[in-house]
């Protein structure tokens, strides 16, 4: 009994002993307990009512490296060059479409307004102007007289009313003509560009370059002269030029654009420049006798002479400057002209006054228009007197519309679009320009059958 309480107190005092040593001897926990890891330090409280998934704080970077340069911001384009390469883009284009491509070419290649704008344009044009295809078809040649701007003064019943009926085309018609004429195709053509002149005086078919699906068309008005017959019927009186510098009309005493053939063409063209080739427009033919362009200068006397000259020349510099030619219509526009029988002496008489009278004051020119249609052949004197006197270009009237060429003149047939034509010459015309019908006019006295 004594000997158990004394292995009992032993046993007590061990254990004490051995708690106390593991509390106080280093490392002697790890003989017998796995150690935790030191604690991840605590992210600081969110305030209430914020998502608990914030992202925590990133982690400090390193140094930071060297910082790329900024782009220098492009300095505004003066708005002067954005105009004048709009300006010219438009101007390009619209020379483009005339067919006048090299110019076009270099306005856009001017250092000026050039930039990627431009050189797409370019290459537009480029590939336009390459793609062209000699024209080998007919070449046609339409006339008109001075236009009817009131049909109810024209037709009023008046002795010449039957006259403008047949030979005349109301403006209305004209205007409803030249989009159908675009429409088919046609461009205007002046005859230099159909012309070859060779270095040995001699001439020749030129080689046309037109865009795959064109034709060349020539215009050309009769007797622009407003004679005095016409006077209150419903026609301009004069033309003139206007503040801008451009031909227009005068029309009971109104400068008006749309009283004859010229402003009318001139103001299609410039709203659809494809309709021109390099710019032409028509050609005028005109007699003397009671002056030109409406200006007396055949009448007149002192300064009423002078003003007249001035004028009538105003207009012809006008005109030439804007494609326009001038042609012969003779002087007199003599009766012996329409049954041929104009004999030399007659002829030489003509063309003399035509010279020294109007062509002093409004150019010279190598146009014949023949009065009353008149036929000359090659082989004929009066025609050999014709090209002595520099006409080498010589128009009558046919439906055939023919062109027939010597080495020293071509002489090209006309044909009228006016009433008499448009009534009895319906199939013709709708085979080569447009349906009759379309443009007809119901101001005018005699229905289309």
């Amino acid at each position: 009994m004594k000997n158990w309480k004394k292995s009992a107190i032993f046993l007590l005092l061990l254990l004490t002993l051995t708690g106390c040593a593991a509390g106080m001897l280093p490392g002697f926990d790890r003989l017998s307990v796995e150690p935790e890891p030191p604690a991840r330090p605590t992210a600081p409280a969110q305030p209430a009512g914020e998502d608990a998934a914030q992202t925590p704080p990133a982690e400090p970077e390193g140094p930071a490296g060297p910082e790329e340069p900024a782009e220098p911001e492009q300095p505004a384009e003066d708005p002067a060059v954005t105009a004048a390469r709009e300006a010219a883009l438009a101007e390009a284009r619209a020379l483009a479409d005339g067919c006048s491509y090299d110019e076009a070419l270099a306005l856009l290649a001017d250092p000026a307004v050039a930039n990627g704008e431009t050189e797409a344009l370019a290459a537009e044009i480029a590939a336009e102007q390459a793609a062209l295809v000699p024209y080998d078809g007919p070449v046609r040649h339409i006339f008109f007289h001075s236009l009817i701007v009131d049909p109810a003064r024209a037709f009023d019943g008046g002795a010449s009313s039957e006259g403008y009926d047949m030979w005349m085309t109301t403006r209305d018609e004209f205007v409803a003509m030249l989009p159908l004429l675009e429409a088919r195709g046609y461009m205007l053509v002046d005859y230099e560009d159909l012309i070859q002149r060779n270095d040995d005086g001699t001439i020749s078919p030129a080689t046309l370059l037109l865009p795959p699906g064109r034709m060349p068309l020539v215009l050309s008005v009769d007797d622009v002269c407003y004679y005095d017959y016409m006077a209150g019927d419903g026609f301009a009186t004069r033309l003139v030029v206007d503040a801008d510098g451009r031909v227009a009309t005068e029309v009971d005493g109104q400068v008006t654009r749309d009283g004859d053939v010229v402003p009318i063409l001139d103001d299609y063209v410039a709203a659809h420049p494809g309709f021109s080739y390099r710019g032409a427009r028509g050609i005028l033919a005109v007699t003397g006798y009671e002056g030109v362009f409406g200006y007396r200068i055949t009448h007149s006397e002192g300064q009423a002479l002078v003003d007249a000259k001035a004028g009538a020349a105003a207009v012809s510099e006008a005109l030439r400057a804007s494609g326009w030619r001038i042609a012969s219509h003779s002087y007199t526009h003599n009766s012996y002209f329409q049954d041929g029988s104009v004999t030399m002496d007659e002829l030489r008489s003509d063309t003399d006054r035509w010279r020294t009278r109007l062509e002093p004051v409004i150019g010279a020119t190598n146009l014949y228009i023949s009065p009353f249609g008149m036929h000359l052949p090659f082989s004929d004197e009066r025609f050999d007197y014709l090209l002595s006197q520099g006409y080498d270009v010589y128009c009558p009237v046919s439906m055939a519309q023919g062109m027939t060429w010597s080495d020293r003149a071509v002489i090209h047939e006309r044909f009228n679009l006016d009433g008499y034509t448009m009534r009895n010459r319906q199939e013709e015309i709708a085979a080569w320009f447009f349906d009759p019908s379309a443009v007809y006019d119901p101001a005018r006295p005699t229905p289309l059958p």
